[in-house]
């Protein structure tokens, strides 16, 4: 129980509190002057500072409302990981038997069954779903998805902004082939979202928690 009523506003030494804090912070960071160019700005590279200082989050500046692919940006230690939420693996279809996977693969049932060394009699037989999974490519699924769209978009692997950088990382150890995009640290992504509208990529970046209240919304 709270002896103070919550009027929903902030009183003048939470503002303090906030601004203070949002000052140290935008003293810790990097920032690049020399890649304040079009379409960046010194005073969008201060307001999303601000923003994020002061609100935690950083702040996103859509072009339109009308946007052909929606990535949802996931939050990380120190930035964001992307994924692709029509590629949901909850939506993914393992096919029944071994003859399915074949067609599905386009090859022989002959030269399928001679690279996992089946007999004939096992060909409509089900098969451990861990072995389909396993030999998806690397960019299978939803962070594969989201990699597969920025690099189309942006054709590089690491792009600078005036803060932080966007990666497209083509697999990171020996034992790990999966492709997957971060941009860090979290503020970047306020210029990832103006670079892709910039270009006109018709890209949408959604915080996962945006993106989980859209998905709760009732749907008229």
């Amino acid at each position: 129980m709270t002896l103070f009523e919550d009027t929903g506003e902030i009183s003048e030494g939470e503002k303090l509190r906030k601004q203070l804090q949002a000052e140290q912070w935008a003293q810790t960071i990097r920032l690049n002057e020399e890649l304040i160019l079009h379409p960046f700005s010194h005073s969008i590279v201060k307001r999303a500072i601000h923003h994020f200082g002061s609100e935690h989050r950083p702040w996103m500046p859509y072009a339109h409302d009308d946007y052909s692919v929606i990535l949802v940006a996931e939050s990380e230690t120190n930035g964001y990981g992307f994924y692709d939420p029509e590629e949901d693996w909850g939506n993914l279809v393992i096919p029944g038997t071994w003859r399915e996977w074949a067609e599905e693969l386009g090859q022989s049932m002959e030269e399928f069954a001679g690279a996992w060394g089946l007999e004939e009699d096992e060909y409509d037989s089900k098969f451990n779903s861990d072995n389909y999974i396993e030999c998806l490519p690397p960019t299978a699924g939803p962070q594969g998805s989201a990699y597969l769209i920025l690099e189309s978009a942006l054709g590089v692997y690491e792009g600078e902004f005036p803060i932080g950088s966007i990666y497209l990382i083509a697999g990171d150890s020996p034992m790990n082939s999966l492709h997957y995009a971060e941009v860090r640290p979290k503020v970047a992504l306020t210029f990832l979202q103006i670079y892709l509208d910039w270009k006109e990529t018709g890209i949408k970046i959604v915080l996962e928690e945006e993106w989980m209240k859209m998905k709760e919304a009732p749907h008229e």
